[in-house]
């Protein structure tokens, strides 16, 4: 599934994961689900987001479409994206990192005529012992700008605390719908009905949550695609 191909995420209000804390209450929506729609109303009325899942659940995914929201009207875009793989940070490298994805040689981002929303993806790929460093430097250097920050639910291997962080989220597995409609883009009606009927198997043998991933769904596609039959 490439980037203009990404289906629509769901997402539930969640505790943060082991070793990150907040001296924050967390917003807390209950049992609502929540769409990338309401992650960009939070993003807009200044708020921070940590979404932790396991991998393959959609968290790389769920930083394109919010990229791709935001850059939707390329001759009106009100806030730019800026995404950064968390895996290349080094201690009080987030400055030059931004700079560098911004393709500054001269000058501050800061002095850009343009609203930036940060999407950082994988805290927990960084070297562990950086996780509260890399907290600290985000404070002083985003200023007011607001992020979205990615992590697997495993959490982190270290005590890290974020006193910026307002809200922590879980990304759904897909639905049975949502399946079958990333499934009918790729197959005609003969192959998508073998298609679907492999995958449901299958779904009902192993754990659902793994089989509903974004990642896997994707790959049992291609997989499919070889060889007509499913992993």
């Amino acid at each position: 599934m490439g980037e203009k191909n990404l289906t629509p995420l769901n997402y539930l209000s969640a505790p943060l994961p082991s070793s990150l804390t907040s001296p924050k209450d967390l917003l807390d929506f209950g049992g609502r689900v929540l769409t990338t729609d309401n992650i960009l109303e939070l993003l807009k009325s200044g708020k921070n987001i940590a979404i932790c899942s396991p991998g393959g659940s959609g968290k790389s995914s769920t930083l394109s479409l919010i990229a791709q929201e935001l850059t939707a009207f390329h001759s009106d875009i009100e806030y730019l994206p800026v995404k950064l793989k968390l895996r290349s940070y080094s201690r009080n490298m987030l400055n030059q990192m931004i700079e560098r994805e911004l393709d500054i040689g001269f000058g501050s981002w800061k002095s850009l005529p343009f609203k930036f929303f940060f999407l950082l993806d994988g805290l927990d790929e960084m070297l562990q012992c950086d996780t509260q460093a890399f907290f600290d430097d985000l404070a002083g250097t985003l200023d007011h700008y607001n992020y979205i920050v990615t992590l697997r639910d495993k959490g982190l291997g270290i005590e890290t605390c974020s006193k910026t962080v307002d809200s922590c989220l879980l990304i759904q597995p897909l639905s049975y719908r949502s399946a079958f409609n990333i499934a009918s883009a790729i197959f005609k009606s003969n192959e998508l009905d073998e298609f679907y009927e492999q995958y449901r198997s299958r779904l009902s043998s192993v754990e659902f949550d793994f089989f509903a991933s974004p990642f896997v769904l994707s790959r049992s596609i291609e997989y499919y695609k070889k060889t007509k039959s499913s992993p």
